[in-house]
């Protein structure tokens, strides 16, 4: 993920982090599990261990008189004396001592390093601790050590006791072991690996270049708006007219969201050309194009469709009508724009088919001819909606960028790489192309399904009627726009009719409402 400034997306937010943590949970998880499993396992597989403790007592001899044993006792008896005393109980002369009376089968130097002391604080009492794997060998071992301390440590000045250590508490047979604990190993290594996998997550995410989520959108083409998410329709169905099929599936409503979005970020009024294109082929924009178009419609909305991808045109199948004649045609002369235009079936929808497939589609797509065709579709308030091709494949939708109101990008969740999203804004912003926003594709259920799927729910519960598929006259959708005393209901339906005629802009020459917008 990009963490630079607004040119190149935005920086990454506590959210952003979440939603990594919500794709890639997964890797947390599994990581937390592994480390808890592995913990266990070496855990059990480990000899347990054992620890004796005894308590040893320095005090001051009882023959000590006078000034000078006192002094003497208060010296000794200082903490640094004490931790002299639990030192020397860990030396090896007195080590090997107890190794040669229990016979124990280790040297002096390995019962050196199973023995600890603590000098319990602001007393005078020593903890001695002796660890084996043999409770009852820890036991004798413990007894031994501090016995034959005992019994070597009184101090003498001028034949008087200065200190003397006695036994306070010997050591019993331990019961429990002190190790291995495999729950609590299992539960630290758990802990720890959810750091792990966390930062694994990350690190995958950084890694993985390709748009996932509303978030990734943000990142990449910040400050561009989310015109909509479009989630992936049931068994991946391919050239579907959703509106035709099911108007009131999440996909026909993620639809109308982009139609209602689309037209409040136009910068012109109202909504006339609108390109439809993405990074690279197979991202979904002929199927984000041919639905705008007909939600467009729906709302009452003269519309007409343009397959102006002229390399690989796929629009037309979706109305299941012949490819030709169509825009290719009438751009070489070969054809009247008249006979270029055809019903859909759909009601205020019409199509211009790509045509012949020409040997050099850019230079036919950027001629006069062509932005005169495009004022002629536009005229009367008619919204013309354009199929173009990938805008990193060729040089197409750059060219006929200049001629529109505004361009609609479509990434695809999982496939569309940031970077590719981000040229394609770049691209764009050189030649001052007007973006309306992005489209994600096959967007994720989180990101497609927030409230429209709610609000279905809703609907599927009883509470309230579903929408009739004839709304009253006086009903109009939002985002769209009705003239003031004009009854949507009285908007010309073109399905079964020829289409109507054209506006004089072809005979009268280049059209005065061509906009300079170079």
């Amino acid at each position: 993920m990009s963490q630079t400034g607004s040119g190149e997306g935005a920086r990454l937010q506590p959210r952003h982090y979440l939603s990594i943590v919500r794709r890639r949970g997964w890797i947390v998880a599994l990581t937390a599990v592994a480390a808890a499993t592995s913990g266990f396992a070496l855990s059990s597989r480990q000899a347990p261990v054992y620890v004796a403790q005894a308590k040893v007592f320095i005090g001051p001899g009882t023959d000590g008189a006078g000034d000078l044993a006192s002094a003497l006792n208060e010296i000794t008896l200082s903490g640094e004396f004490l931790t002299s005393y639990a030192e020397a109980m860990k030396s090896r002369p007195l080590a090997g001592q107890v190794v040669s009376q229990e016979k124990l089968p280790f040297s002096p130097q390995a019962l050196t390093a199973r023995i600890s002391t603590v000098v319990v604080t602001n007393t005078r009492i020593i903890v001695v601790s002796v660890s084996d794997s043999d409770p009852g060998r820890a036991e004798r071992s413990v007894n031994t050590l501090v016995t034959d301390f005992v019994s070597s440590s009184a101090v003498e000045f001028g034949g008087k006791t200065g200190v003397l250590a006695s036994v306070l508490e010997p050591a019993l047979a331990p019961t429990t072991p002190v190790s291995p604990k495999p729950k609590r190993d299992a539960a630290l290594l758990a802990f720890l690996g959810v750091f792990l996998g966390l930062g694994c997550a990350v690190l995958l995410e950084h890694l993985d270049n390709r748009i996932l989520s509303r978030d990734d959108v943000e990142l990449a083409l910040d400050p561009l708006p989310i015109l909509a998410a479009i989630p992936e329709a049931s068994g991946g169905r391919k050239r579907t007219l959703f509106f035709s099929e099911n108007e009131n599936s999440h996909v026909a409503e993620s639809f109308r969201i982009l139609r209602t979005n689309a037209q409040f970020f136009s910068m012109s009024e109202p909504l006339g050309r609108v390109l439809v294109t993405s990074p690279h082929g197979q991202d979904g924009k002929t199927t984000v194009a041919v639905n705008l178009a007909a939600s467009l419609a729906a709302s009452g909305l003269r519309t007409v469709l343009v397959e102006a991808d002229l390399r690989r045109p796929c629009a037309s199948a979706y109305f299941e009508l012949p490819p030709a004649p169509g825009l290719s045609d009438v751009l070489v002369g070969r054809s009247e724009l008249s006979e270029a235009i055809r019903a859909t079936g759909v009601a205020n929808l019409l199509l211009v088919p790509a045509g012949t497939v020409p040997p050099n589609p850019s230079e036919l797509l950027g001629s006069k001819l062509m932005v005169s065709v495009l004022d002629e579709l536009a005229a009367e308030g008619t919204v013309v909606v354009l199929d173009s091709p990938p805008a990193l494949v060729v040089t197409d939708a750059p060219v006929l960028a200049a001629q529109m109101d505004g361009i609609v990008l479509v990434v695809r969740a999982g496939r569309t790489h940031q970077d590719g999203a981000r040229e394609v804004k770049r691209l764009f912003e050189r030649i001052g192309a007007p973006m309306l926003g992005v489209v994600i594709n096959c967007a994720s259920r989180d990101d497609a399904y927030g409230s429209p799927h709610r609000y279905y729910r809703y609907l599927r519960n009883g509470d309230a009627l579903v929408p009739s598929k004839n709304p009253s006259p006086g009903h109009v959708e939002p985002g769209t726009r009705s003239t003031a005393g004009q009854d949507p209901s009285s908007e010309p339906d073109h399905e079964g009719e020829s289409p109507p005629p054209l506006a004089p802009a072809l005979r009268a020459g280049p059209s005065a409402r061509h906009r300079d917008r170079t």
